[in-house]
């Protein structure tokens, strides 16, 4: 066998353009162009399709000027909130509310600008801090860790969401956790803007005994609470808890994106599953992500560790979205350069072409329906299905059947291919 042959595709062409930082530069000037234009096309020109088209940053806009104006629990209350929309010439689409008090904090630092400057700030400051983590974890592999997650990056630059902050809170617990730091409890805490994605890194914690980083955390959840309650009174956590009974009324009546959702409910409610089955297969899944995060949380290697501890956590939620899978980016750093040890060039295209495609469902779908006509119905009501859900259990078993191998063995099959 022979030296090259044993190195799996560490020397393919893909494996270089994975660690060629011009692919980096090229990924960011995507990025950069595209929040550029969104801001000119939907904040900034006269005529501009903000009224028209819902996009996730005006709810950040204007659930931030509610801040300031004292009204922060008219959030919660969807007729209150439509009208706070409509006053900004939003009528699409019913953007509904369900994120924790604390995140009106965060948002209050950019509702003073005008909306697109501050669509502007928050996307690519997000952005900035998600790149900066993806560098520290993937090194050599962070264009190629990025290219993979590129479908996500685009819906999220374009939508103004919260991928890019996620995943860097995320990024950067990984990194403080891979170095032994306890101010891992830091992004852990500030996770509690969107506590359903922190069940990976929660649970990891926790399997692994780090008892300072877990304190930090529950210390800052709670000092952040106590915060949210003395700045819009008591109430405001009954308004919350309405905000998620109103948003689990949509997911369960379908009245949500589920062609957007990434989740395994989403996948089985579009196939024609009653909510109740979809939930209980969803259920099955998560739990089974998390078991194996315990299983292996304590004898595995730590880059495996880490990435199952990325990608379990995207299963737990029924509501995770196509822009949340940014963190995928995340794994794919971490697993990256075994895989160049281990799989062959054609199986890394393979897994990044799965990514894609569970990043880019909706989009696909819709393509889909313009060129054939509609295909999936759901008790007669024509849907875009969701199929992401199985394509990343796929991808995940894919990856693992991959590192579990010898690298030498891929030199075997490679030398006779």
């Amino acid at each position: 066998m022979t030296g090259s042959a044993a190195r799996g595709a560490e020397n393919s062409v893909i494996m270089r353009a994975f660690r060629n930082e011009q692919l980096l530069i090229a990924c960011y000037a995507v990025v950069l162009y595209l929040a550029l234009m969104q801001a000119l096309t939907f904040y900034a020109l006269p005529g501009s399709k903000a009224g028209q088209d819902p996009t996730d940053y005006v709810s950040f806009f204007v659930s931030g000027r509610l801040f300031w104006q004292g009204h922060a629990a008219d959030a919660y209350d969807k007729l209150l909130y439509t009208q706070h929309l409509k006053l900004i010439g939003q009528i699409g689409a019913y953007l509904s509310w369900a994120y924790p008090p604390q995140f009106f904090f965060i948002l209050a630092i950019f509702a003073p600008l005008p909306i697109w400057l501050g669509y502007l700030a928050f996307t690519l400051s997000g952005f900035a801090a998600f790149a900066h983590v993806l560098k520290r974890l993937a090194g050599a592999y962070a264009p190629g860790a990025f290219a993979i997650a590129l479908p996500a990056i685009i819906i999220t630059t374009r939508s103004g969401q919260t991928g890019f902050w996620i995943a860097a809170l995320i990024g950067w617990f990984l990194v403080a956790y891979r170095d032994g730091r306890d101010r891992a409890g830091i992004p852990l805490g500030l996770m509690v803007i969107k506590p359903h994605l922190a069940a990976g890194i929660g649970v990891l914690t926790l399997i692994s005994r780090r008892w300072r980083v877990a304190l930090l955390a529950a210390a800052i959840i709670a000092a952040s609470s106590l915060l949210a309650t003395f700045a819009f009174g008591p109430d405001i956590w009954t308004s919350f808890r309405a905000g998620v009974a109103g948003s689990s009324n949509l997911l369960w009546q379908g009245n949500l994106p589920l062609s957007r959702m990434t989740s395994v409910f989403a996948f089985a409610y579009r196939i024609g599953s009653d909510p109740r089955t979809a939930l209980i297969c969803h259920a099955a899944v998560a739990a089974g992500g998390i078991a194996w995060l315990v299983w292996i949380g304590r004898s595995a290697k730590l880059e495996h560790v880490l990435a199952w501890t990325v990608f379990s956590g995207l299963l737990v939620s029924p509501y995770n979205y196509d822009y949340d899978l940014v963190a995928l980016a995340l794994a794919a750093g971490l697993i990256l350069p075994e895989l160049a040890q281990k799989a062959r060039s054609w199986e890394i295209a393979g897994m990044a072409l799965l990514a894609w495609f569970a990043s880019a469902n909706s989009q696909i779908m819709v393509a889909q329906m313009l060129a054939y006509g509609h295909i999936f119905t759901n008790h007669g009501k024509v849907v875009l299905a969701s199929f992401s859900a199985p394509t990343l259990l796929l991808l995940a078993g894919w990856v693992g059947l991959a590192v579990s191998r010898r690298a030498d063995g891929v030199g075997a099959v490679s030398s006779n291919s």
